[in-house]
């Protein structure tokens, strides 16, 4: 991953998240993360509108134990909340 795990994360705000009750809109935070977090749902709609690459995003999925598509991305941690 030649970007950091916060710059990817800045990069996927461009996409609006798809998690279940938070459909944040472009640039809005995710609701429920937590400063510096995304859902992995809107970490998917990201990749495939092209603002992180398909590298970027199995670099993210890679530091999580398990996940779901309601998974929090930290960028601080890159941890799942």
């Amino acid at each position: 991953m030649t970007r950091t795990l916060a710059q990817v994360i800045t990069a996927a705000m461009q996409a609006d998240c798809g998690a279940a009750e938070c459909w944040a809109h472009h640039l809005e935070p995710c609701k429920g993360t937590g400063p510096g977090g995304v859902h992995v749902a809107r970490l998917y709609r990201a990749e495939r509108r092209g603002a992180i690459s398909g590298a970027e995003l199995h670099a993210v999925l890679d530091e999580l134990v398990a996940f779901t598509l309601a998974s929090v991305a930290c960028a601080g941690t890159g941890a799942a909340a």
